[in-house]
Order: structure tokens, then sequence, then C-alpha cells
């Protein structure tokens, strides 16, 4: 038995996270058909991602030609308060700032397609 029947990879739009999360999902796949067929992958989320970075760019187009229906949106964006927000261990939802709204959206978006909520 075991405590999880899905994995959720979550990389950053760079070439170590890409080739570490392609890997990764290869030793998921021998596990899983080793040891537990139940598992499977939920899906990549791309963390800290940047809009105005031709690098984070060109590997988003990467990822999403690599883990076409894994994919999963929004891409969560680099922002300024999220350390501030992890360095004050506070929920991001009740963070008292504006700033963070869309972040938190982007959450429960994500939320959303993991358990499947419409």
């Amino acid at each position: 038995m075991g405590a999880s029947n899905q994995v959720l990879l979550v990389a950053e739009p760079s070439l170590f996270s890409v080739a570490g999360t392609e890997r990764t999902m290869r030793a998921i796949r021998m596990f899983s058909n080793e040891y537990a067929p139940q598992l499977t992958q939920a899906g990549v989320v791309v963390n800290r991602a940047r809009a105005d970075s031709v690098e984070h760019e060109y590997r988003l187009l990467e990822m999403e030609r690599l883990y076409a229906d894994k994919m999963m949106l929004p891409v969560l964006e680099e922002n300024p308060f999220w350390q501030q927000i992890q360095g004050a261990a506070y929920p991001v939802h009740q963070w008292p700032s504006d700033q963070v709204r869309d972040m938190a959206k982007s959450f429960d978006e994500l939320l959303k397609q993991l358990i499947k909520v419409d």
C-alpha cells in the first residue's frame, strides 16, 4: 500500500530543471511498472517563470513539447513577495496584500485541476 497514487512535478523553466523533470518522469514510470502500477503522474507545474526572460520563454516552449498532456496551467510566475510569504510561514491566501491575489488564484486553478473540480 502506498501513501499516494499520483505524483505532481514542479519545475522551473531552466535547462537543468527540464532535464531533471524528464529523468523524474522516467523514474516514476519505471517504479510504477515494477512496484506500484496505480502510481501515475498527475502533471507538471511550471514555477518561477519570468515573462521578460528569453530563456524562460524557450524552456516553456520546450516543456510544452515534452510534457504536452501533463503540463498544467496556469504557469506560476515569479513573484517578489513569495520569499517574504514563505519566510513568514504565512498562507498565500491570507497574505495581507493585494499583490499576491493573482498568485493565490493560480494555486486555486491548479488545485481544481488536480481534484477534477469544475
